[in-house]
C-alpha cells in the first residue's frame, strides 16, 4: 500500500466532526476508520514510513555534497602544491606554468561552487571567504590574465597569460601569488584546507545514529512520532 504526501493530508480527520451528525453514514463510516487507524497505530507506521524516507533522502543528498567539497578542494590542494615548484618560475617553463596556474583555476572554481552549494551549508562561510581573499589581489591577478567574475569564479587568458610571464615583471607576479610561501597562494591554501576538513567530518557524521550531519536536532520522524503519540 502506498500513499503519497497528497493522500495522507487528504486523509486527514477532523476530530469536530466525530461528534457531530454527518450527512451520510458513508462519510461517518469513513471517520471512524481513520480514527481507527489512527488508534492502532497503521497511521502513525505510515506518516513514520514517508517522513524516514524524506530523512534518508536528505542526508543521501547531503552526504553527496559534502563528499564533492571534499574531492574538490583535494584537488585544489594538490594544484597548490605543484604551483610551488621553483622550475616553473625559472622563465623557460612559460607552458607548464600556465597548464599548472588553469588546472589551479579550473579545480578553484570547482571548489569554489561545491562548497558554496545549498546542500553543503557548512562551508557556505568559507566559499566566501575564497572570494574575499581572491578579490584583494584582483589587479594582480588581472594583470597576468586571470580575471574575477561577479560569481567569484576565476578565467584565465592563455594568450595575456603567457604574454605577461614572459617578462620578468609578469613572472615575478605571478611566482609571488602563487610560488610563494606566503601571501595569495599560502591564504587560499589555509582556507582550503578548513574546507576540505568540513566536508571530511561532515561526511563521516552521516553514520551518527538520530542526528543529521553532527546536529543534534530531532529528525523529522521523531517529531512526528511525539505528535502522533499525543493524539493516539
Amino acid at each position: 500500500m502506498s500513499m503519497t504526501v497528497n493522500s495522507i493530508a487528504s486523509s486527514a480527520i477532523d476530530y469536530s466532526n466525530l461528534f457531530g451528525t454527518s450527512s451520510t453514514s458513508d462519510s461517518g463510516s469513513t471517520l471512524l476508520a481513520d480514527y481507527a487507524m489512527l488508534k492502532n497505530g497503521s497511521m502513525k507506521k505510515l506518516y513514520k514510513a514517508y517522513y524516514s524516507q524524506v530523512d534518508s533522502e536528505e542526508e543521501e543528498s547531503k552526504s553527496t555534497a559534502y563528499s564533492t567539497v571534499k574531492s574538490n578542494a583535494s584537488k585544489l590542494d594538490k594544484s597548490l602544491d605543484k604551483l610551488q615548484s621553483s622550475s616553473l618560475y625559472d622563465g623557460n617553463s612559460t607552458d607548464a606554468l600556465y597548464k599548472a596556474v588553469s588546472d589551479y583555476v579550473s579545480n578553484y572554481n570547482a571548489t569554489l561552487t561545491s562548497a558554496a552549494s545549498e546542500n553543503a551549508s557548512a562551508t557556505n562561510n568559507m566559499a566566501l571567504k575564497l572570494v574575499s581573499t581572491t578579490s584583494t589581489y584582483t589587479k594582480q591577478l588581472e594583470s597576468i590574465g586571470i580575471s574575477i567574475d561577479d560569481d567569484g569564479k576565476l578565467s584565465i587568458d592563455e594568450d595575456t597569460f603567457k604574454e605577461a610571464v614572459g617578462t620578468s615583471t609578469g613572472l615575478s607576479t605571478a611566482k609571488d601569488l602563487f610560488g610563494s610561501s606566503y601571501g595569495y597562494s599560502n591564504t587560499i591554501n589555509n582556507k582550503n584546507s578548513i574546507i576540505e576538513s568540513i566536508a571530511s567530518n561532515r561526511v563521516k557524521s552521516t553514520g551518527n545514529s538520530g542526528t543529521l550531519y553532527g546536529s543534534t536536532g530531532t529528525s523529522s520522524s521523531s517529531v512526528l512520532d511525539s505528535l502522533i503519540d499525543m493524539d493516539a
